[in-house]
């Protein structure tokens, strides 16, 4: 197959993805080939892909155009494929690779097909909670980051009052409690405004993703969640040596304060931020090295005073990145190209 195997222009092949999009698309399409290209080509593809190039292989385009016209983004779709590689049910693809030891890697799905769960991962679900119950809807069961669709309002209320009731954290004063509900995808302490205990278990219900905070006499804690937990994030496709080395990057420039912790429990105990860091990541084309690249450029502008810069774990804010380490001498100066872009 070679670059200019196609008949009609780009935009014919293309349809309604906007060329700036194009080079994204098609970097996450190639990690996931409707059927094994063999390593020549597949090489080829990806060398061609990092140097910037929007190369024309049908496969990868039919899959773009797919996923575009079903409402994901690159990011999004990239990270529903790294999550159901291995996992997904014959009736959700089109076609698999024919071949017994690629049949598991190399599948098309339509992804129009999967629309309940890019709804449920954009109003804060948890992606991998939210695959569970798409694929599991018969099983699943309520938990406090996703909808509750078992639980009555009242019932909710009943067991989260009765179970705050039974587990104060320090003082066993109740009334002297504050609480505060953390939306979906913040990290650290809560910075929201406290409220009544009623009033943070209606947004707790409504909110899918969100955790409930309280304190008292000025100092925050985690509430513990009476209901069934989710299932805990994994590393996905990730093998065992990539772990080990996102591991390592992550916890140069972790997402949250718990890094001491963390790092104590080595790469089977990280947590579920830095899982799902590290498969987002990889789904954007980073890879370790990137990340650590990433933390160093952004910790050398932070020094110089430039306080507004985003966190390396923003990591679809520098989804640039990589491209621009790779024509810069240096990770601040790929850092600042990227800010150029986001004026």
């Amino acid at each position: 197959m070679s670059a200019q195997e196609l008949s009609g222009t780009d935009d014919d092949l293309w349809g309604g993805v906007p060329r700036e999009q194009r080079l994204a698309w098609l970097r996450v399409a190639s990690r996931h080939w409707p059927s094994f290209p063999g390593s020549i080509l597949g090489g080829y593809t990806s060398n061609a892909l990092a140097g910037g190039s929007v190369v024309r292989r049908e496969p990868l385009i039919r899959v773009a155009r797919n996923a575009y016209d079903a409402g994901f983004s690159p990011v999004e779709y990239g990270l529903l494929r790294e999550l159901i590689t291995g996992r997904v049910p014959d009736h959700l693809v089109i076609s698999r690779d024919p071949r017994a030891e690629y049949a598991d890697r190399f599948f098309e799905i339509d992804a129009r097909q999967w629309r309940d769960w890019l709804r449920a991962v954009r109003a804060g679900e948890l992606p991998a909670t939210a695959l569970e119950r798409f694929l599991h809807p018969e099983t699943h069961r309520s938990t406090k980051d996703a909808l509750p669709a078992d639980v009555s309002p009242e019932e909710f209320a009943r067991v989260w009052t009765e179970f705050l009731e039974k587990t104060p954290a320090t003082a066993g004063d109740r009334t002297r409690w504050a609480y505060v509900v953390q939306a979906p995808g913040e990290v650290g302490r809560p910075t929201g405004a406290s409220c009544t205990l009623p009033e943070a278990l209606e947004r707790l219900r409504t909110e899918p993703g969100s955790r409930l905070w309280r304190r008292i006499e000025g100092e925050w804690s985690v509430a513990p969640n009476p209901l069934p937990r989710a299932e805990r994030a994994d590393w996905g496709a990730l093998d065992r040596d990539l772990r080990e080395e996102w591991y390592r990057a992550i916890s140069m420039c972790p997402p949250s304060r718990m890094s001491t912790i963390a790092r104590m429990g080595g790469v089977d105990g990280a947590p579920d931020e830095w899982r799902m860091l590290a498969r987002r990541a990889h789904a954007l084309g980073f890879t370790p090295r990137d990340y650590k690249q990433l933390a160093l450029g952004v910790s050398v502008l932070r020094d110089g005073s430039a306080s507004s810069v985003p966190a390396p774990y923003d990591i679809e804010f520098w989804v640039a990145f990589p491209a621009e380490a790779a024509a810069t001498d240096t990770p601040d100066e790929a850092v600042r190209a990227v800010l150029h872009r986001h004026p």
